[in-house]
């Protein structure tokens, strides 16, 4: 069934230029692309949780992190960089970020 959905991808980027046979990746649209995706980055998912000890939520193509240390944070990032370059996966910095929410401290 993968190689079928791999082997039917194709892109054309206008009317006018070739078509282009894609084998990476699933199909942007299928049905079925957020549970492969799932599939693909279930590791990831796994290693953080294991490795760092750190919270995870995914949703099809969306990572939120929560960490509760600045290090586990800084471990996590690098973490998924480096499971980005080996999975030849790109991150788009301009759609992440972080957010610091400091414990409340009671003031006396």
């Amino acid at each position: 069934m993968i190689s079928w959905i791999l082997s039917s991808t194709k892109i054309q980027f206008k009317e006018n230029y070739d078509v282009i046979n894609v084998n990476a990746g699933v199909p942007q649209g299928s049905i079925l692309s957020p549970k492969l995706f799932n599939i693909f980055i279930n590791d990831l998912i796994t290693m953080i949780n294991d490795i760092l000890g750190v919270r995870v939520f995914a949703y099809a193509d969306d990572i939120a992190i929560i960490a509760d240390s600045r290090w586990r944070l800084v471990e996590t990032i690098k973490l998924i960089t480096n499971w980005c370059l080996s999975n030849y996966m790109s991150l788009n910095k301009n759609k992440s970020f972080i957010m610091f929410i400091p414990k409340n401290k009671r003031r006396s």
